[in-house]
């Protein structure tokens, strides 16, 4: 008695789930994205460029959805980068007044259009992308290597701001996160 009622409860157990779900959560006639280039919002110039090319690169590596130019798609992604953030994070000397380490963030708000029907999926989504650096040499170079607009040599491993919120916007999109 007692085994066939463990069998039952594990079959129970495994056949429930838990409400999760692998793979994407996008109505099953998606198969391309449009992602035009974001609006910059911010006072820091130049910084929506890299970002949708990254946020393109990762829609590829992904390969659930094909990006293609909007007359194309079945999905639209409209994005605005609402906040570049720098935070001190680690000082030197004896004053603590010189930074060695910074934080930085880049907040966006995501829309995600069904071009079919013209209705959103989802908006004014928030994702946010960081990344920590540490300043050597040029401060400039320093946090543009960190943001993704250089590449380095010597990158400590972490991604990139542009890489960190690419990577989370796809997830976003695809997974419904």
């Amino acid at each position: 008695m007692k085994k066939s009622f463990c069998w039952i409860l594990l079959l129970a157990l495994a056949f429930s789930g838990c409400g999760y779900r692998v793979g994407s959560i996008l109505p099953t006639h998606t198969k391309a994205i449009a992602v035009p280039t974001f609006q910059n919002k911010t006072q820091e110039p130049g910084v929506e460029m890299g970002i949708t090319n990254q946020i393109i690169n990762q829609f590829q590596i992904d390969g659930t959805l094909q990006v293609v130019e909007e007359e194309d798609a079945d999905l639209k992604l409209d994005g605005a980068i609402i906040e570049y953030r720098r935070e001190p994070l680690r000082f030197a000397g004896q004053d603590f007044k010189q930074v060695t380490e910074y934080r930085l963030r880049l907040i966006t708000h995501l829309t995600l259009i069904d071009l079919k029907t013209g209705e959103p999926l989802w908006k004014d989504r928030v994702v946010e992308g960081e990344t920590t650096y540490f300043v050597s040499g040029s401060f400039r170079e320093s946090e543009r290597t960190a943001l993704g607009a250089l590449t380095s040599q010597e990158r400590s491993g972490l991604p990139t701001l542009e890489e960190d919120l690419a990577h989370d916007v796809v997830e976003s999109v695809v997974e419904g996160w």
